[in-house]
């Protein structure tokens, strides 16, 4: 009992400290323009993300691995706030459950952010689909684009990302819709 009492207020200091992350990201983001507003836009992004991956990893008053399917699904709702009209984020099939632990999830989240940043400002109209790739090689997600939008090179922080991810990056050829990826080996 004392153990989930301790959870509970974990989570209860986490979520409510990046709510008030992401409210002073915000208010500070509209007093700014030009690059200064873009910056703290995406950093207020990136907060939201976090706090999507700790609101389903305590939701029940313990940590638990969260459901990759629940946490893209949340994920793809806020980056969709964060872009034009005619950039569209979507699911594709879902998998069944398909788990991660805590840490790689927020990982993950940030690749899956950025790369969705980027391609809102590589391309005015785009069709962005998720997909959960799961197999006995382990898990993976590929995000795919219509039309194919060319990002260019990965920010360096990618690389340890997928380091804490215990990921490889998949990258789609010249003729295929895949905008970027990445594998890991479960557990």
């Amino acid at each position: 009992n004392e153990n989930r009492f301790l959870v509970r207020e974990l989570h209860h200091r986490v979520k409510n400290s990046l709510q008030v992350i992401q409210s002073y990201i915000a208010i500070e983001a509209r007093g700014q323009t030009g690059p200064a507003h873009a910056v703290l836009v995406d950093a207020e992004l990136r907060v939201k993300i976090m706090a999507i991956a700790y609101r389903i990893a305590m939701a029940e008053g313990t940590i638990r691995a969260v459901d990759l399917n629940d946490f893209l699904s949340h994920a793809m709702q806020v980056v969709s706030t964060h872009l034009r009209p005619g950039q569209i984020v979507q699911p594709g099939p879902a998998e069944g459950p398909v788990l991660i632990e805590l840490e790689k999830v927020i990982a993950l989240g940030f690749l899956f952010g950025e790369t969705i940043i980027r391609a809102g400002r590589a391309a005015p109209r785009f069709v962005l689909t998720v997909r959960i790739v799961s197999d006995e090689e382990g898990d993976g997600v590929v995000i795919e684009s219509d039309p194919r939008i060319v990002l260019g090179a990965a920010p360096r922080i990618n690389r340890g990302l997928m380091l804490q991810l215990g990921a490889r990056p998949l990258a789609g050829t010249d003729t295929d819709s895949v905008i970027a990826g990445w594998r890991w080996r479960r557990g």
